[in-house]
């Protein structure tokens, strides 16, 4: 009985380190050239409330830049000291924005439904 016990503690060890010693994947960063600029969104997070609005960081030519938040409908980026600043479509924070506006047509695409007869 200690025998199939101690085969039973070996298999479970030798799978537990198995499987906790997988090597982490890589995370996807969402990268697009703006101006000669390469603009990378590092993290971004949705408001739940409010969809159009994300907080959201970004490493513009390597130079990581502070979290901000974007509201893609008024075209501003809220600073950490609270500062308003206006972007337009070629600016490198519409990146955050573009990313918005494709997830959101992709969402109305699934949200069609058949026609009525």
């Amino acid at each position: 009985m200690r025998f199939l016990l101690a085969i039973f503690l070996g298999l479970s060890l030798l799978l537990g380190n198995c499987i906790t010693a997988a090597p982490a994947t890589a995370a996807v960063q969402h990268c697009r050239i703006v101006k000669g600029k390469r603009v990378c969104i590092d993290r971004i997070k949705r408001s739940a409330k409010q969809y159009w609005v994300y907080k959201a960081t970004l490493t513009v030519n390597g130079v990581k830049q502070a979290p901000a938040v974007y509201d893609c409908v008024s075209r501003v980026i809220v600073e950490p000291d609270d500062t308003i600043i206006h972007f337009g479509k070629n600016d490198p924070s519409a990146v955050v924005c573009d990313l918005f506006r494709e997830r959101s047509k992709s969402m109305r695409l699934s949200d069609l439904s058949a026609p009525r007869s």
